[in-house]
Order: structure tokens, then C-alpha cells, then sequence
């Protein structure tokens, strides 16, 4: 099989981070959206600029992508070394429903898609993280939604990633 991938920036070690973002109808509540929009800038602006305890050297080995949902995932920001971006996407609500358990499916998805250019190219990394925030809410099935959660915590206790949810 042929693979047409571009050369790494660098070869430093990586750490692929999917950002998994809420922004159905019920993030407008209560300012939400407009509090993680300030949170993903303080994000952004440690990682870029070394602040509060973050290693100037974290930029060139962190690989973001930002990935928001409602009743459809849709990536906002394609994976990306944080030093080659001065500011994170703004985060604007589709006032939807919230199928978290499908967004989780897509992430899971751009994780093993990385891990392979990752392998493809020859490239060490960390174990993934998937950060999920939400304000818990889920629209999607109990069905799917425990179907979601035995695959993250198998992949979570087999170490493929690491994953944390944060409610707002």
C-alpha cells in the first residue's frame, strides 16, 4: 500500500490531543459556550507562549485538533502542532441536540487515523488523550451511549488513550 503524508515538522515525540467540544443549544445557558471559548484561549495561550508551568518546548510536541458536536460532529480544526497557530477556533453553537455518543465514535476514529501516520512515518508518541466537555446532556440512545462507554474504557484500561470528561 502507498501512503502520500507529508514529512513531520519534527521528530520530537508527539502527543495527539482531540479536543471533543459541545456546542449544542444547551451550551448558550448560563454563558457556557462563552466561557469555553475563554478557556480554550488560556488553553491555547499557555501551550504557545510556555505560561503557567508549561514547558516552552510543549508547542512543538502537542498535536491538537478540535473537534466540536452537536447532533453531528464536525472538525474545527484539522490536527496541528500549537506552534504553528496563534489562537484556537471560536467555538459558535448550531443550537442542536447533542449526540455525544456518535461525536465520541468520530474522535475515536481521528485518534486511530493519527496513530497510523504516526506508524506510517516512523514517528514516536505519547499515548492520546481525548478531552471531552459537555454539559451533559446527551441526546444519543442508552444503547449507544453504553456501547460508547465500554469501548473508551476498554481502550482507556489497555492504555491506547487517555481520556477525561469535564462537565461546564
Amino acid at each position: 500500500m502507498k501512503y502520500s503524508i507529508n514529512a513531520p515538522d519534527n521528530y520530537q515525540q508527539k502527543c495527539h490531543c482531540v479536543l471533543l467540544l459541545d456546542v449544542s443549544g444547551s451550551m448558550l445557558k448560563e454563558n457556557r459556550l462563552d466561557n469555553l471559548n475563554k478557556a480554550m484561549t488560556q488553553f491555547y495561550d499557555d501551550i504557545i507562549n510556555g505560561h503557567r508551568g508549561v514547558s516552552a518546548s510543549t508547542k512543538d510536541r502537542l498535536l491538537v485538533e478540535v473537534i466540536s458536536f452537536d447532533q453531528s460532529p464536525k472538525r474545527i480544526q484539522p490536527t496541528i502542532l500549537l506552534s504553528s497557530v496563534t489562537q484556537p477556533p471560536v467555538l459558535t453553537s448550531r443550537g442542536s441536540t447533542t449526540d455525544t455518543a456518535r461525536a465520541l465514535d468520530f474522535a475515536l476514529d481521528e485518534i486511530e487515523k493519527q496513530k497510523k501516520i504516526f506508524l506510517n512515518t516512523g514517528q514516536k508518541y505519547y499515548r492520546p488523550w481525548l478531552v471531552l466537555v459537555t454539559d451533559g446532556n446527551p441526546t444519543s440512545s442508552s444503547e449507544a451511549i453504553d456501547r460508547i462507554a465500554n469501548k473508551i474504557k476498554l481502550q482507556t484500561q489497555q492504555s491506547y488513550l487517555f481520556m477525561t470528561a469535564v462537565g461546564v
